[in-house]
């Protein structure tokens, strides 16, 4: 009896455990994001921004700064100006990667966010839709474009992209494993206009 108990209470430690953790990498996760959009945030509003309180907030953001993920320096009127350096734009990639695969909702976001995206591109009346990337979010791509009429090619780079060998309507992203950095190399590239991609990859289309 005393074993099962036991065994009992280190399972319930264990599921807290693995929960706190996972929860604490959601609140880093959407911390980074939110300065990676707006390194002009005020504290508050990156508290609204991830529903904690404001201690809470500068308590994560200063964790942030002591491991080298942001760093910060001070502009006019005494305000703060927050920047995520290579190591924290590594983190949120490691972060959004290990938090979409790990997510039980993961399959009914990418669905309904493909989704969102083929309908918007169906109203614009396009035709040819190239994807590029790898893994899941890729394969759920492909199996829910056959409910249009897309004409769809799978490219497994940007390198070689440019204006003038790029004929197709829009390129989506679909990579789980470096989308900033494919964004970043294809902007580069083609008109920003034509680049789409799901929310849950967090881009910063702003970079």
């Amino acid at each position: 009896m005393n074993t099962n108990v036991h065994n009992m209470n280190n399972k319930i430690s264990k599921t807290f455990s693995s929960e706190k953790k996972n929860l604490e990498n959601k609140i880093n996760l959407d911390l980074l994001s939110a300065i990676d959009n707006n390194g002009k945030a005020s504290q508050r509003y990156l508290s609204d921004k991830l529903s904690i309180a404001l201690g809470l907030t500068n308590a994560y953001l200063k964790k942030c700064i002591n491991k080298g993920l942001i760093k910060v320096k001070q502009i006019p009127k005494k305000r703060y100006f927050y920047y995520l350096t290579p190591e924290g734009f590594s983190e949120k990639s490691r972060l959004t990667f290990q938090f979409l695969t790990n997510s039980f909702d993961f399959f009914r976001q990418a669905r309904s966010e493909c989704t969102k995206i083929f309908d918007n591109c169906k109203k614009k009346k396009y035709k040819n839709l190239a994807f590029v990337g790898k893994g899941d979010l890729l394969e759920i791509a492909i199996l829910i474009s056959k409910n249009y009429s897309f004409n769809i090619k799978i490219i497994k780079s940007t390198e070689l992209l440019n204006e003038k060998n790029f004929l197709h309507d829009a390129l989506v992203i679909l990579d789980l494993f470096e989308p900033q950095k494919i964004f970043n190399n294809a902007k580069n590239k083609i008109n920003q206009k034509k680049i789409l991609a799901p929310n849950l990859l967090r881009i910063n289309f702003k970079n």
